[in-house]
């Protein structure tokens, strides 16, 4: 099975041998979009979620290469069981980028990146006659 890792084990027992198979599914994240039309000031949230996998996971939230950390008046993560969710607070164009969910296992890591853009205000073109 794609994305299952098995381990075999054994167990001898009153002369007779017990083979014990463990089976362990890698984390699977259903994907996920940020909003279309992303504000600046506004905040976002997304989830990252799983669809698959065997707990317990751990999740880890990256922009570009490196990972994200939580920062009161701007970036909160909130990470339970099967999911974590990234809100980033008052929006600005340093937070235009690709944010990437990691969720790993004992089985191994799975990545899933979405791209946040934000629009800013629309400006009127000024025309300069010379």
């Amino acid at each position: 099975m794609a994305g299952t890792l098995c381990f075999l084990g054994g167990l001898m027992f009153l002369n007779a041998v017990i083979k014990l198979v463990e089976c362990l599914d890698l984390p699977r994240i259903q994907p996920f979009t940020f909003p279309t039309k992303a504000e600046l000031h506004t905040r976002v949230n997304v989830l990252c979620s799983l669809s698959k996998g065997t707990l317990p996971v751990t999740f880890m939230w990256i922009k570009y290469s490196g990972p994200l950390v939580e920062l009161a008046d701007k970036i909160e993560i909130l990470s339970q069981r099967d999911s974590s969710q990234l809100q980033i607070k008052n929006l600005s164009g340093e937070d235009v980028g690709n944010y990437t969910c990691v969720a790993k296992n004992t089985a191994g890591e799975t990545r899933f990146t979405a791209e946040l853009l934000v629009e800013g205000r629309k400006i009127k073109p000024v025309l300069q006659w010379s």
